[in-house]
């Protein structure tokens, strides 16, 4: 029987008809409405619009979490964005028992904050009434709030549903105009029609799959390797025929207490690869079975996660492993590599310098290997899991898509379409969270940034925006059967992945599914051609760690930001792999680094450019490097925000710098002078360090020769102290600098323009990026760095009477440009503290120290907190930090500032939120010698566990 005859699609959708979704996990089923928790997603029922007349539901919140929920009324111009509507918020707080009522017109607006009981664990309504101008808000049968709103009122509109932070249920929906009175149900649509040719099952291969239970949120897409866990065990390969439905799928591989991570095929379709651990693992392995089951070999052990094994020409494998070693940056666990193995298992080596994420490499028909790639430098660490190729032999990395791409949090399981280079399916997921979402195309003919709808599109329109939200049961694995349909797994409307044949135009088929375990990886069993060969592209000797680089043109990218000329050095730095773990945080970083980058640098050296822009150098192979273009001074003019990668022996050549992607050189072009010379060795700093460049060692030096002999003690010119004296997690000068100073600047994520309430600031004392809050887009020449700070003017001028030495103010350059590191290890004394180095912690436990807790907060809670407010964040912009002096408890700002100048303080009298500072007559105050012997034990306490910064630090390493 043919099994496309009279074949009709049921489709089922999450919504009743008449509402719309902008953005947020809606679900209905049996009459009940659910939502997850989510930052202000809304669903809007589009008629009735009205002015006058009640609304009423039943509300269950599960418990009594943060966040609230509830509806929004009198709703125009809707979009998806927390506050992207006009309309009114009652919303209900089960954690601090309040309504709230908001008025939204493209913004919010605070109306008021009403004490209310909310129930919690069981069902209550919700009612509105409404007039032109009023509200009535009841809560489980009584009157909470009436409100008059002829002020900004909001005349008329539809009714919605909005969660913020939490997720909430809705049921007996009933709404109420005038005589007019309309009971919503809140059920699926199901929608019967033919079945398109597209998803006819005759011809289709036989197709393999695995079966597992679901693995729980990993902290972010790819990190899945080491922190999902199955649900419970039991696992299977198993493989069926599409084109008899009836007939049940043939298992070739069982482990009923075992689970399968991903699985792929090989060329000839003979051959099935997947990753898989046995009870009692950790780790994850690759293994390798025949499609009938036989041969069943593992490839790879020890103590490392190995997953995504995929087949290149001659037989070698290409793999996903955490066995280079290292962490992630921002989040906990292991870094992953791609790694290349031979046939038999032998012969394991490392082909990616990335320190963090490496995920679903897969071959294109031209022979290289197509993957994501987890990557930034001194950019938003969030939208920047993009599309990246390189031969097999790891050289030749560029680019293939998405790197500013923000409507996507993360490109990847990309398959090439068939005999396509350009274009590839893919899922498209978040950063965060589960890594599932929406089925999208990119093409890449338009370039390798180019906009939805031009260099991407969703096929899957359920999601319509990903960015980064979290979808369980959405979509995952697609492989490409033509340009026009996929296999792919599915898991909405089951709340269980099933296998599902998919259309370009979004209409799919169910093809199979298991009542208990989800269904993942969906493969055809049908050869494909072998892609080309590449022979490898290097001739590295054993001993060899360099490879080599001639850059065109410096200018090809930079004019006319850069006149030709001004370009005199490049200089070549590294983003050292992190090898501490994260735990508790500190300004976001775990073990706390600096103000803005999260890594330690490292500045390989400079290499001449010559009078044509052109350069010819050495550069350090596998490892995390990245270029800056500098002026004769030593100043950056240009940062280079994504890493280069070049292997041992490998020889790389660059047109120009930030230059169009898919450009090439002039036909006219002259041959660069560069390249009439060997290849130049970088010229190290002179201050050696190994290159690591860290505050106390570059740049503390320097201040305490020229600047310290004023700017110090208990009264420092401007208030500005420079001295090395220890803070909570920095030093003074460090605080000083960038946190007293207020140099923080935010900028747009999208166009990384400097926000105009942020440049109305002034340009910063320090300026730099910190990472969590950093643009996507391209970095721009003089945008951040030497050329956008105001120390730059001042250690240029006479600002002391005279000039800093060149050789100092390049320290000072360098740290600015390498985005102020402080710390150049990830060796840390307080592992258990807020980023590993906080000095007002116990080092046992990670808890703030009675000295700090009680005796110091305690005075500071009594006379300071009213005009200084608290002071006990893991984060500040403003330089508090600096207000206790751990070596010099005296010169604590928090005690001199107001001392009196009788008794040797500062004296500042000046009035914050209406009230005068305290003042300490004398150093005999009770509370001032409270403070001061808390420091005092402070002091002591640092000394017997110093930090990485201090000249008796215990545990010092250097860093690979």
């Amino acid at each position: 029987m043919d099994p496309d005859e009279g074949f009709q699609l049921v489709e089922e959708t999450p919504l009743a008809k008449g509402f719309k979704a902008y953005g947020g996990n809606w679900q209905m089923e049996n009459g009940v409405l659910s939502v997850g928790p989510d930052a202000g997603a809304k669903l809007v029922l589009e008629e009735p619009v009205f002015a006058r007349g009640e609304v009423d539901v039943e509300m269950l919140l599960s418990d009594g979490r943060g966040g609230n929920a509830g509806l929004i009324v009198k709703v125009t111009e809707p979009g998806v964005g927390a506050d992207s509507f006009n309309g009114y918020e009652i919303s209900l707080d089960a954690q601090r028992q309040t309504l709230r009522l908001g008025r939204h017109r493209q913004n919010f607006e605070l109306i008021k904050d009403v004490p209310c009981a909310v129930p919690v664990g069981q069902w209550f309504p919700l009612a509105v009434r409404m007039t032109e101008t009023s509200l009535e808000v009841s809560v489980n049968g009584r009157l909470v709030i009436a409100r008059e709103d002829t002020v900004h009122r909001l005349a008329s509109g539809a009714v919605g549903f909005r969660p913020w932070q939490r997720e909430a249920k809705f049921r007996n929906f009933r709404i109420k105009t005038g005589s007019q009175a309309l009971n919503i149900p809140f059920e699926k649509q199901i929608v019967r029609r033919p079945c398109p040719s597209t998803l006819f099952l005759k011809g289709l291969p036989p197709v393999a799959f695995i079966t597992r239970h679901p693995l729980s949120a990993p902290p972010a897409v790819g990190q899945d390797i080491w922190a999902a866990q199955p649900r419970a065990p039991g696992c299977s390969i198993r493989i069926f025929d599409p084109t008899r439905p009836g007939q049940p799928a043939k298992t070739i591989f069982a482990d009923p207490d075992g689970c399968i991570y991903d699985l792929n095929v090989s060329f000839d379709a003979r051959t099935l690869f997947f990753s898989y651990r046995r009870k009692a693992e950790q780790h994850w392995h690759i293994w390798r079975i025949g499609v009938d089951g036989s041969g069943l070999k593992q490839l790879t052990d020890g103590p490392f996660y190995d997953i995504s094994p995929c087949e290149m020409p001659g037989g070698d494998i290409v793999f996903v492993s955490t066995r280079r070693f290292g962490y992630t940056l921002c989040q906990p666990g292991p870094a992953t590599n791609l790694h290349v193995l031979s046939p038999d298992g032998s012969h394991i080596r490392c082909v990616s310098m990335n320190t963090l994420s490496d995920f679903s490499p897969q071959m294109l028909p031209d022979g290289r290997v197509l993957f994501t790639r987890w990557e930034y430098v001194d950019r938003d660490l969030t939208f920047r899991q993009s599309l990246w190729t390189q031969y097999p032999d790891g050289t030749v990395y560029q680019l293939y898509f998405g790197n500013t791409i923000r409507d996507v949090g993360t490109f990847w399981q990309a398959r090439p379409l068939p005999g396509r280079n350009d274009k590839v399916v893919a899922t498209f997921a978040p950063h965060h969270g589960f890594p599932h979402g929406a089925i999208g195309l990119i093409e890449r003919t338009f370039g390798p940034e180019a906009p939805k709808g031009r260099g991407f599109v969703y096929i899957t329109k359920e999601f319509p925006v990903i960015g980064d939200k979290r979808h369980e049961w959405s979509y995952r694995d697609p492989f490409p059967l033509s340009e026009q349909t996929f296999l792919c797994s599915y898991g909405g409307g089951a709340s269980r992945y099933r296998i599902f044949l998919l259309d370009a135009a979004d209409n799919k088929r169910l093809l199979y599914e298991d009542p208990v375990m989800g269904c993942y990886f969906p493969i055809p069993l049908r050869p494909t051609p072998v892609t080309v060969t590449i022979p490898p592209r290097t001739q590295a000797q054993a001993d060899d760690s360099t490879g080599v680089v001639l850059l065109a043109d410096v200018y090809r990218g930079l004019e006319p930001a850069i006149q030709r000329g001004r370009v005199k050095y490049l200089r070549v730095m590294e983003q050292v792999r992190k090898t501490e773990d994260l735990r508790s945080r500190a300004f976001d970083q775990s073990p706390v680094m600096s103000y803005g980058t999260y890594y330690a640098k490292r500045c390989w050296g400079t290499v001449p450019v010559e009078e044509d822009g052109s350069a010819h150098f050495r550069v350090p192979a596998l490892r995390e490097i990245y270029f800056q273009a500098l002026d004769a001074e030593g100043r950056e003019l240009q940062r280079m925000t994504s890493a280069a990668q070049l292997m041992p022996g490998e020889q790389l050549g660059c047109i120009g710098c930030h230059e169009a992607r898919l450009s090439s050189s002039p036909a006219n072009m002259k041959p660069p002078m560069a390249a009439n010379h060997p290849p130049r060795e970088l010229v190290k700093p002179a201050w050696g360090n190994d290159g690591i460049v860290d505050f106390p060692t570059i740049v503390q030096p320097v201040l305490d020769k020229y600047c310290v002999r004023c700017h110090s003690g208990g009264d420092p010119a401007g208030g500005c102290d420079l001295s090395g004296d220890k803070t909570r997690y920095f030093n003074m000068a460090y605080d000083n600098l960038l946190g007293r100073s207020q140099s923080y600047r935010q900028h747009n994520m999208e166009t990384g323009e400097m926000l105009p309430e942020e440049a109305a600031k002034g340009k910063p004392l320090v300026h730099f990026y910190w990472l969590l809050r950093t643009p996507t887009a391209i970095n721009q020449p003089l945008w951040t760095g030497c050329f956008a700070s105001r120390l730059t003017e001042i250690i240029d001028s006479d600002h002391c009477g005279q000039k800093l030495p060149l050789e100092g103010r390049q320290r000072i350059y360098l740290w600015m440009d390498a985005n102020v590191p402080y710390y150049g290890t990830y060796a840390n004394s307080r592992p258990q503290s807020p980023g590993k180095r906080d000095l007002w912690t116990d080092v046992e436990t990670g808890r703030l120290s009675a000295w700090f807790a009680e005796s110091f907060s305690g005075v500071y809670n009594r006379r300071c907190a009213s005009c200084h407010d608290k002071y006990d964040k893991t984060i500040d912009w403003t330089g508090r930090f600096a207000w206790i002096n751990l070596t010099h408890p005296r010169l604590s700002p928090a005690l001199t500032a107001h001392l009196s100048k009788a008794a040797g303080g500062r004296g500042i009298t000046k009035s914050q939120h209406g009230q005068t500072p305290p003042l300490f007559t004398s150093t005999a105050d009770p509370d001032y010698q409270t403070m001061l012997q808390a420091i005092e034990t402070g002091r002591k306490l640092m000394l017997a566990t110093p930090e990485a910064d201090m000249p008796s630090f215990k545990t010092a390493r250097k860093e690979p």
